[in-house]
């Protein structure tokens, strides 16, 4: 729980005391959940919290939903489906469980199914941003930009300019040639980062779009360092990830990264960075860092980290 005490939540409220005593509330055993799935990235004990809820109360919509994107998380994607099935079950009516089948439908590539998922979440609520921005990201893998924007647009306009939905339409615009307002898409984070929180895991999206592998990086030291939450879906339909490959003029150890399905080879030659990947990809099951056999040629350690 300390986890939350450092972003803010409020935990010393009458109520989440009265909670917090009474192991035996299914909504208890749900936050204990949720706060080591998402804050203190402790994936066993959080599927434990997730489960011993829904034991608690099978009708809980909120632990079958979260159970099931968890579980998506970790490549266990049919049992992620028949809990996402369920929480759909329990309360159709509820715009979050319809946007999130759509977020599981997306990591296991499945994407015309998460438009799917996406429309009905918008036609239960036709404000929800989050419908829109599943949307947005579901219809870009299937190649329709113009769609893609306009969800996307849709998105951070409801939201009031969420980040996520911002760096998402960033990372559209770059990945279709649209580099200079990519670029503004940054401008308008580094804006909105003076007047609330802006997540570093936003501006990572935008520059792995842009093909920025430097910055990428630096944004996602910063990520860490903030235990910002969105790292938990590196290794899971994530817009960082495969990068391109280190080239001749890189800066002589910064990591490359190499993507064969869903795993990913981080390299570098500095031992010292090799730790800083580590740490920083150690949310994810799909990672795995390598060490690359120094060359005298540039070029040539580049290759070699090319062949995992």
């Amino acid at each position: 729980m300390r986890a939350l005490s450092k972003c803010g939540l409020a935990l010393e409220t009458p109520r989440f005391r009265r909670s917090a005593q009474n192991p035996n509330l299914a909504e208890t055993q749900f936050v204990v959940g949720y706060v080591n799935w998402l804050f203190d990235w402790d994936w066993k004990a959080a599927e434990a919290g997730f489960r011993i809820a829904i034991s608690l109360d099978p009708g809980n919509a909120s632990a079958h939903r979260t159970l099931g994107h968890a579980l998506s998380q970790t490549g266990r994607h049919n049992e992620a489906e028949s809990e996402m099935r369920r929480a759909r079950e329990i309360e159709p009516l509820d715009a979050i469980n319809h946007a999130l089948s759509s977020q599981v439908a997306f990591q296991t590539r499945q994407y015309s199914a998460a438009v799917e998922h996406a429309r009905r979440t918008t036609r239960v609520d036709s404000e929800f941003w989050i419908g829109y921005m599943q949307l947005g990201q579901a219809y870009a893998q299937l190649g329709n930009t113009d769609l893609a924007l306009e969800a996307l647009t849709d998105a951070a306009r409801l939201s009031g300019g969420n980040s996520k939905a911002v760096s998402l339409r960033g990372y559209v615009l770059a990945q279709t040639g649209r580099a200079s307002e990519a670029r503004e898409v940054l401008k308008r984070l580094e804006a909105l980062s003076r007047e609330r929180y802006g997540p570093p895991y936003a501006m990572a999206i935008v520059h792995a779009g842009l093909g920025e592998r430097e910055a990428v990086f630096d944004w996602l030291d910063k990520a860490y360092a903030a235990r910002d939450v969105h790292l938990i879906f590196l290794d899971r339909g994530s817009q960082v990830g495969p990068l391109p490959r280190r080239t001749p003029d890189s800066r002589p150890f910064s990591p490359a990264v190499v993507s064969r399905g869903t795993l990913h080879y981080l390299y570098s030659d500095d031992p010292a960075v090799c730790e800083r990947l580590k740490n920083l990809f150690l949310t994810s099951r799909y990672v795995e860092v390598r060490r690359c056999r120094t060359t005298a040629s540039p070029s040539a350690r580049t290759q070699r980290c090319a062949d995992p």
